[in-house]
């Protein structure tokens, strides 16, 4: 198999459970032993040519799909955006909320209209871009969404989030913090993954509460757009963070009018999204999260 086995397998996987297939209907498909394909999946054997085509039929996909990585890769030095109410801002290491995504630290984006759109959601007046280059060099860096399902992902927001009252979310989510939490993440200097704006993580909670099925979440997540965050955690990565700023301490003031309704737009879009494919035939319920916590 190429070097880029990796993503094969984890494409394969992530297919079968979008389409609601196991192992054992791919085996059949292929006219293999289950034992074969689950040397496949577990990289102990390699894929012929042959075996991919009839893979990437069996799963309705183009063969190239099977090869594609969405992951976002760091530059050696990489341009990075966060957007705030302070025209002087200052990331420190040790500082932050517990109760964010990947938890205490500093969160930038890759997108400047995404770091203006932070900037004034939670005010009424202009806020402020501040921008910075962070040099990779020596970090280590994880690509939390690459090495990791959704199940994963799921997991970290479940351990991070602010929980959610309900005692079947809570019952769940203490089940798949116990199974699927990577417990590698503090020892990195900085995560890549998807960031759970207020419409996602909505749709997180629901699949934690096992309102919506597992291969939906997944499906949206691998064919959307989600947005990505880069979290800086460690103490290196803060000392090899520069701002890029002017005289008055920050790159660009964002005016609240025009990034405000931007913001609430997008919202409004993907919350309306969110409880449309809950409503749909595509969400059968039968694929929930309680199928992947016994």
């Amino acid at each position: 198999m190429r070097n880029d086995a990796k993503i094969i397998i984890d494409n394969i996987k992530s297919f079968l459970r979008i389409n609601k297939k196991n192992q054992s209907q791919l085996a059949d498909y292929l006219g293999m032993p289950r034992q074969s394909v689950s040397r496949i999946l577990n990289n102990q054997r390699d894929i012929t040519a042959q075996e991919l085509a009839k893979i990437a039929e069996f799963l309705n996909v183009k063969v190239n799909s099977l090869y594609e990585s969405k992951t976002i890769k760091l530059d050696k030095i990489q341009v990075l955006y966060h957007g705030s109410s302070e025209m002087k801002f200052t990331p420190e290491f040790g500082l932050g909320d517990d109760r964010h995504d990947y938890g205490k630290g500093f969160y930038l984006s890759l997108d400047p209209e995404l770091a203006k759109e932070w900037a004034v959601c939670y005010s009424e007046e202009n806020g402020y871009l501040h921008k910075y280059e962070l040099n990779t060099d020596g970090l280590s860096i994880l690509y939390l969404n690459e090495k990791y399902d959704v199940l994963s992902w799921l997991a970290v927001l479940a351990f991070y989030r602010e929980a959610d009252s309900s005692k079947r979310y809570k019952i769940n989510a203490e089940k798949l913090i116990n199974k699927y939490l990577p417990k590698e993440l503090n020892k990195y200097d900085v995560i890549v993954g998807y960031r759970a704006d207020d419409s996602y993580f909505s749709f997180a909670k629901n699949a934690i509460k096992n309102n919506i099925d597992i291969s939906l979440l997944e499906k949206i997540m691998r064919t959307g757009n989600p947005d990505y965050q880069v979290f800086i955690q460690s103490e290196n990565a803060f000392k090899q963070l520069k701002e890029i700023k002017n005289e008055e301490g920050y790159f660009e003031e964002v005016d609240f009018d025009e990034y405000f309704i931007k913001y609430e737009e997008r919202d409004h879009q993907a919350r309306e999204d969110v409880s449309k494919l809950m409503d749909s035939d595509e969400n059968t319920l039968e694929d929930t999260i309680e199928k992947y916590l016994d």
